[in-house]
């Protein structure tokens, strides 16, 4: 799984084209970057990144970011 954030639709457009070029085997985009009309505020700096090892852990991610109601709805884990 992965995510990402910017205060730049260019930037995220930009991030997504490059990982759908690496031709993962399951690419899927699963939902359009969004946080269902929430205001998000991008971590300061470019090229960030955050490596967990699990699902458990990116959900604690999501939380830690106010975005795990609209990850887990995005996964198709509960339903609005």
């Amino acid at each position: 799984m992965m995510y990402v954030e910017s205060s730049d639709l260019k930037d995220t457009q930009s991030w997504v084209d490059t990982v759908h070029g690496l031709r993962y085997k399951d690419y899927q985009l699963i939902a359009a970057p969004s946080a269902g009309g929430k205001e998000i505020v991008p971590a300061t700096g470019r090229g960030i990144l955050e490596e967990v090892d699990n699902a458990r852990e990116f959900a604690a991610a999501m939380e830690s970011k106010g975005l795990l109601k609209w990850w887990r709805t995005a996964m198709g884990y509960v339903h609005e």
